[in-house]
């Protein structure tokens, strides 16, 4: 055969609702001290996803954080993570948003954190930014 080859693509458009995702911010100190792992953080993420009957697929991307409020001393080093999970259930997004927050209000509770923040993004962009407690 002469001349150009057409390529094949294996790509697929995602579009609507399946371009939601959330992104949380989590720490695993308990009281200033380091009590969790990011193996915790995944058997959690997987336990509260089954309760949810939802898919349990998503990344972790292990972190340190620092704090150190304006004029104020600075906090113990922390070992965390962020968790990325893509709308694969294509849930709408108020469903989607409610189902993130009961999520990270869960580990909040699993974890005994004071707080666990959230951001919700469609096609990239905050559409929500939530800080999520125990209560």
């Amino acid at each position: 055969m002469h001349g150009p080859k057409e390529l094949l693509s294996a790509r697929k458009q995602r579009t609507g609702n399946r371009l939601l995702s959330a992104r949380f911010l989590v720490g695993f100190n308990v009281h200033g001290k380091p009590h969790f792992t990011e193996e915790d953080l995944i058997k959690f993420f997987v336990e509260i996803r089954s309760k949810q009957n939802r898919s349990a697929g998503a990344s972790f991307l292990t972190q340190r954080g620092i704090w150190q409020p304006l004029g104020g001393r600075r906090e113990p080093d922390e070992q965390g993570a962020q968790i990325l999970v893509l709308n694969e259930d294509q849930l709408d997004q108020e469903t989607f948003i409610d189902e993130m927050s009961a999520l990270g209000e869960e580990l909040c509770r699993k974890m005994d954190q004071d707080a666990i923040y959230l951001d919700i993004q469609k096609t990239g962009v905050v559409v929500e930014s939530l800080e999520l407690t125990q209560e």
